[in-house]
């Protein structure tokens, strides 16, 4: 979302990061962004990894994602048990 295409998705952006902020705030939820290279470089080795490679690295842990999104979630919830642990 940061490398936004227009200003309506630039305000969408906005608004739902301030929501979840809202949310978790007001329950006491913590939270931390990631960009979009730190997830890639954290399940590929490489910052700038394809969808593709997002896919297979998901796999060779044994997960089946439906698609590329399915296999970023994967990564950004290992990532961030790897950070609490």
């Amino acid at each position: 979302m940061r490398r936004h295409n227009g200003v309506l998705a630039s305000h969408v952006y906005g608004a739902l990061l301030d929501k979840m902020q809202s949310v978790c705030d007001s329950n006491g939820v913590p939270y931390e962004g990631f960009n979009v290279g730190t997830i890639k470089k954290f399940a590929t080795g490489r910052g700038n990894a394809s969808k593709a490679e997002m896919i297979a690295a998901a796999e060779m842990l044994g997960f089946q994602p439906k698609d590329d999104n399915e296999a970023d979630a994967i990564h950004i919830a290992r990532l961030c048990a790897e950070m609490s642990a």
